[in-house]
């Protein structure tokens, strides 16, 4: 899934969470493209795309998020108090 999918989960937007786990050095920015630093590659957590531009000739790479990355990035969100929007209480 797209990490606008994974980011709604927990009411934020892709932005605010690829900001965050930039900030924890789980991931980066190269040509564009969010890609895993090594301690995170190869563990099945993501997986590219390419995608062609419409009209274009010229593609785009995108990063999905796999059910396996997706449990990983809930431990690590819950361990900062960060909880899915269907788990919150009393909001």
């Amino acid at each position: 899934v797209t990490m606008t999918q994974v980011a709604k989960d927990y009411g934020m937007s892709a932005k605010q969470l690829n900001l965050i786990l930039k900030e924890k050095s789980i991931q980066y920015k190269s040509n564009g493209q969010w890609v895993l630093y090594a301690k995170y590659q190869g563990k099945g957590y993501v997986h590219s795309q390419t995608y062609q531009i419409p009209g274009s000739s010229q593609t785009v790479m995108h990063t999905l998020w796999t059910q396996k990355g997706r449990e990983f990035l809930y431990y690590l969100l819950k361990d900062m108090g960060i909880l899915p929007v269907v788990e919150r209480v009393g909001e």
